[in-house]
């Protein structure tokens, strides 16, 4: 976790503050990749009230590159976690 700490702080002019708090949120949950995260988990985990916002979230962590997912459907729900925290690369898009 001290490499993501560290990865964070030195883009934090670039990453907003919302996305390194769910960054690191999602880090402290430490999903697995073969197991769904419920959207319901991922909400009080990050203190979200609605789905929206969630959806905007993981899409501005995943703009960072922040993140690796993949959304459920109604067959499969949830979210699949294969990565929590930046590609070891330096430049963010």
């Amino acid at each position: 976790m001290g490499d993501l700490v560290a990865h964070l702080l030195a883009h934090r002019q670039r990453i907003p503050n919302r996305a390194i708090i769910a960054c690191l949120t999602l880090a402290q949950l430490a999903p697995k990749p073969t197991e769904r995260v419920s959207a319901e988990r991922l909400m009080e985990a990050l203190e979200i009230s609605n789905q929206p916002y969630l959806s905007k979230l993981l899409g501005e962590m995943l703009r960072f590159d922040l993140v690796e997912y993949e959304r459920g459907d109604r067959a499969e729900p949830g979210y699949l976690f294969f990565r929590v925290g930046p590609l070891n690369r330096e430049v963010l898009r």
